[in-house]
């Protein structure tokens, strides 16, 4: 059971994963390629079905070129 602040950072995380790859001028399948995991996987990142392990969210960083942390608050 997801509590709502869990709930709100997988929202968010999908959004931000999302807005990242299209901006990045990037298709799912060339994401999904990058990580080494199928697309079906990586489409449920994007609909907040499914949380990138850290492993997955450091190459996620590398990427996308963020900073160590970028769901953090400000």
């Amino acid at each position: 059971m997801q509590t709502e602040k869990t709930a709100g950072t997988a929202i968010r995380m999908g959004k931000f994963l999302r807005d990242y790859r299209e901006a990045a001028g990037m298709s799912p399948e060339d994401v999904a390629s990058l990580l080494d995991i199928d697309l079906e996987e990586y489409e449920e990142y994007e609909r907040d079905e499914r949380t990138p392990d850290i492993t997955t969210i450091v190459k996620l960083n590398h990427i996308f070129a963020l900073a160590a942390d970028p769901w953090a608050e400000k």
